[in-house]
């Protein structure tokens, strides 16, 4: 007994049916594609310039050179100036210190700087400022033995607080002249006489203390 073939089943139909689709599209496809090619490449096909040729380039006439100018004559170069030399004295290093200055004199000394600019604080004291003393004018005799005989007067002076101002002595001479000094030698002795006489005690400082040259 054969089987027919309506009695495959359904998958063996289904694959021979789409062999013979698959095989008549390629067919149809392929005769298509025959047909179109040549015509689409006809019209694809562009023809082509020929090429132009290059212009020749126009010829100029060439520049003339410049003419030439006189030679310029060369310059001498100036000397340069002399070298000036100085003596090289090599600077102390700096963390070296300087030497101590021994010597002194009126050229080298150099003062050293203020270091306490600050007035120093003086302790107050309990002292008052004495009041100032009126001074007093008093006159004497005096006598002086000179070579050329004895010369006599009268002299003044001034005491203030129970001492004489001895600039003060003959203050009514003539001061530098000789008698100016005659009176001053006479009037140290009439300080002695007055001191003796216990008649002025300022009077006893001038022995020791008045000059009868000044």
């Amino acid at each position: 007994m054969h089987a027919d073939q309506e009695d495959a089943p359904l998958r063996h139909r289904t694959r021979r049916r789409h062999g013979w689709l698959l095989a008549l599209t390629i067919l149809g496809s392929t005769a298509a594609a025959a047909i179109v090619a040549p015509q689409w490449l006809k019209s694809r096909a562009t023809p082509v310039a020929p090429l132009a040729a290059p212009s020749p380039a126009p010829i100029t006439a060439a520049a003339a050179p410049p003419p030439l100018s006189a030679p310029v004559p060369l310059s001498r170069p100036a000397a340069p100036p002399p070298a000036q030399i100085h003596a090289y004295r090599p600077a102390p290093p700096a963390d070296t210190a300087a030497p101590r200055q021994t010597t002194f004199n009126e050229h080298n000394y150099q003062p050293r700087p203020i270091i306490n600019r600050l007035p120093a604080v003086r302790p107050a004291t309990g002292e008052r400022p004495r009041p100032r003393q009126k001074s007093v004018t008093r006159s004497a005799k005096w006598s002086w033995q000179t070579r050329d005989g004895s010369v006599r007067g009268t002299f003044k002076w001034r005491e203030s607080g129970g001492r004489i101002d001895y600039a003060s002595v003959c203050m009514n001479e003539r001061r530098g002249s000789l008698r100016y000094r005659d009176c001053r030698k006479g009037a140290k002795a009439t300080f002695a006489r007055l001191c003796r006489e216990h008649r002025d005690p300022a009077a006893c400082h001038a022995e020791n203390n008045y000059s009868a040259l000044r």
